[in-house]
């Protein structure tokens, strides 16, 4: 799993929200992950940084949202709230992200990709947002994370 700053498409939170909560539904037969949470973005581009944010989801892009410990999904930021005034050097919010049912052509449809150089399955993980330990059981030819080599075709999902 992930384990650095919460990122949504190319905007990294830093410092991570403070309070982080993922609350699966069951949609259409589906298990689908909404994530809410607070935090503040502190420093003199503290608006600076919300204000990114706040056009990401004015925008109401899909991307994918990486977070500390839970596994990276396909979502679109669905509420973003100021929390407080603004002040000197810091800005207060809330959000909420939900997951976005993918449509697939078939249940069976299996994803592959061509290792880079210099790759091992953590990279391929991030790069991905695969799971390293799904790639490990979809792959036997694959013993650990550093046994892949450049231009080898893998399955990552």
């Amino acid at each position: 799993m992930y384990s650095g700053n919460m990122i949504f498409s190319d905007f990294i939170f830093s410092p991570n929200p403070y309070l982080l909560k993922a609350q699966s539904t069951l949609e259409d037969g589906v298990f689908l992950t909404n994530v809410s949470g607070e935090g503040e973005f502190e420093g003199e581009n503290a608006f600076s940084k919300y204000k990114r944010l706040k056009e990401i989801f004015s925008a109401g892009e899909t991307a994918w949202l990486r977070m500390p410990m839970i596994k990276p999904l396909k979502a679109k930021l669905v509420e973003l709230t100021l929390t407080e005034d603004a002040r000197e050097n810091m800005i207060g919010y809330s959000f909420r992200f939900q997951e976005v049912k993918e449509e697939y052509s078939s249940k069976n449809e299996m994803s592959f990709i061509s290792v880079g150089e210099q790759k091992s399955v953590w990279d391929i993980e991030k790069d991905y947002a695969a799971d390293a330990e799904r790639i490990l059981e979809l792959n036997e030819s694959i013993s650990d994370c550093y046994d892949v080599h450049s231009g080898e075709r893998i399955r990552i999902s």
